[in-house]
């Protein structure tokens, strides 16, 4: 008999086609070789010291043993997972690795015992010691950058979908605390537009458990809320933040309940979104809304303690830090509570100097036009960079975006949320490509130039929905046009009043979407309302990933020919 758990175990550490794409690698088999052979003694040392000094929360059950056991047990795991790199065996090294810790065969500890700052802590240690040697292995420069990005690609993948599966393993044990609380949890995979719901939403939704993606939820949307919960859900994931709002549903039996919605986005190591995750809140009970509040913060403490991000609520009248998760720690090395006690002083102290005076008067700008503007519907958001000492003494960069997260009943600004990136490696790998992207951009240049002189043809790009985002002298000449007037609006403007209802134009790049390109011919409408008989080509445009990025339209005006 097949047993189930384990097939879904299985299932759930296999890696997807792009991740395992993504995992092949150049210079790093050889790279691994060389210190399979060489080096395997200092790397398990150096570990062990790394160890010693960062101090991941896991380390505390290995405290006690003696060095020349702690060096061991370094040194076998070093081993295995240089031959798998040696070998072109990454992926099912990983596969593996997530294999035995969803079946809690983990030598030594138990799969409980990981927390998040583990995951992000090992990963810094594991590039450290990978990057020790780089340079004794070679002097080519392009050889040791390709190198130290295999080596950055493959710890990115192992922290990604060790946190991802952290956060499964964390489920699980949230359900217990989520019956009590009367509080689900969901998760989205973007990609594979996969819903994965706790029990508890199907209890407040009052549906069977069963396949939540064979239902139409937003079908429950009370219809005075279905626009505001969609477009939430669309705001938060195309620009990758964090939502919280309240909506209403209707069930079948015509009952309403009012929820509590709140969710943050994962991203990629491409920075694309890659899933989303949060909680409903059932506050229809009046009676149970204070401790269903007090629960939903630690569950909300728990789910920023995943996030690689550095979160933080200021209170900008007492200087103080009201919340802040974990994630200082690993980014920084500095422990969280000492940041609490401290409040802004402590991060006055680890600015670099050089910054300390434009982000101190960037940040008293923000604040001032916050409170010139008044409460909007929807807070702007205001980005800092800047440069941070770690508490090894190396100054890393750092991007901030912060916004208001609650005025005073004069409707000033009282307190503020910031959310901080680490960027240095960014930084670095967007100076190496500067330069080719100045040689792009004149490319781009001599193109856009020579498509506008064309004035036989309406040549325009289209945005992956629809929307105009250049205008050639043909376009204009044949529409009537100017771009200032144009751009940035649907192409469906274009088309007649029955085409619009007949969705003729979102069937075209439907089409064009998914079978490469869209030919038609019809009557369009020109500025002025008059009609021409237009001969279209839609094609679709593609990045390196084969995703589509956009349309190119190109209208032939056929008029006479139709006469």
């Amino acid at each position: 008999m097949i047993d189930t758990q384990q097939f879904a175990t299985d299932h759930e550490s296999k890696l997807d086609s792009s991740t395992r794409k993504r995992l092949e690698f150049t210079d790093l088999p050889e790279y691994s070789r060389f210190l399979l052979e060489n080096k395997i003694d200092e790397l398990a040392i150096l570990q062990v010291n790394l160890f010693r000094e960062i101090k991941p929360p896991l380390f505390r059950y290995f405290e006690d043993r003696s060095e020349e056991e702690l060096i061991s047990l370094g040194r076998e795991g070093l081993h295995k997972l240089l031959l798998a790199l040696t070998d072109q065996k990454q992926v099912e090294h990983i596969e593996n690795s997530l294999r035995n810790w969803l079946n809690n065969q983990l030598p030594q500890i138990s799969r409980n015992q990981i927390e998040a700052e583990d995951i992000t802590m090992i990963s810094m240690i594991r590039r450290m010691i990978f990057r020790k040697f780089v340079a004794e292995y070679t002097t080519d420069f392009q050889t040791a950058l390709q190198i130290m990005n295999e080596i950055d690609e493959f710890t990115t993948i192992s922290e990604t979908i060790s946190l991802k599966l952290l956060l499964k393993l964390q489920q699980d044990l949230y359900e217990q605390n989520q019956k009590l609380a009367k509080i689900g949890n969901w998760v989205w995979d973007l990609k594979k537009n996969i819903y994965s719901w706790s029990r508890e939403l199907y209890r407040i939704y009052e549906i069977e458990n069963g396949d939540i993606n064979q239902t139409d939820l937003a079908s429950y949307n009370h219809p005075d809320d279905d626009l505001f919960v969609r477009s939430q859900m669309d705001i938060s994931r195309k620009n990758k933040t964090p939502h919280d709002f309240f909506y209403r549903i209707i069930l079948p039996d015509g009952r309403e309940k009012t929820l509590h919605a709140m969710g943050e986005v994962v991203v990629d190591s491409n920075g694309e979104a890659e899933m989303m995750f949060g909680t409903l809140q059932d506050f229809t009970g009046q009676k149970r809304i204070q401790k269903e509040l007090e629960d939903n913060r630690f569950f909300i403490q728990k789910i920023a303690d995943l996030t690689p991000s550095q979160i933080a609520v200021y209170n900008i009248q007492t200087g103080k830090y009201l919340f802040m998760n974990r994630a200082i720690e690993s980014l920084l090395g500095y422990k969280m509570e000492a940041i609490l006690e401290d409040g802004m002083n402590f991060f006055a102290g680890i600015i670099h100097p050089d910054d300390l005076t434009r982000i101190q008067a960037e940040n008293s700008q923000a604040v001032e036009n916050a409170n010139k503007n008044g409460a909007l519907k929807n807070e702007q958001v205001v980005e800092f960079s800047y440069r941070l000492l770690h508490a090894n003494g190396n100054y890393r960069w750092f991007n901030t975006h912060g916004t208001v997260f609650e005025r005073n009943k004069a409707g000033l600004v009282e307190k503020i949320i910031y959310v901080s990136m680490d960027v240095t490696d960014q930084l670095k790998a967007d100076l190496m490509l500067k330069e080719r992207d100045l040689e792009i951009r004149e490319q781009e240049e001599r193109y856009f130039r020579m498509i506008n002189e064309i004035e036989d043809y309406a040549i325009l790009r289209l945005s992956p929905e629809g929307i105009i985002e250049n205008w050639n002298t043909g376009a204009e000449k044949i529409k009537g046009y100017k771009a200032s007037e144009i751009i940035g609006k649907h192409f469906r403007i274009f088309y007649s009043a029955d085409d619009q209802k007949s969705h003729l134009p979102e069937t075209l790049i439907k089409k064009a979407s998914e079978e490469g390109k869209a030919v038609h011919e019809g009557w369009r409408l020109r500025k002025d309302k008059s009609r021409f008989w237009g001969s279209i080509l839609i094609t679709a445009l593609h990045d390196t990933a084969g995703h589509v990025v956009g349309f190119s339209k190109v209208t032939r005006d056929l008029t006479q020919m139709k006469m």
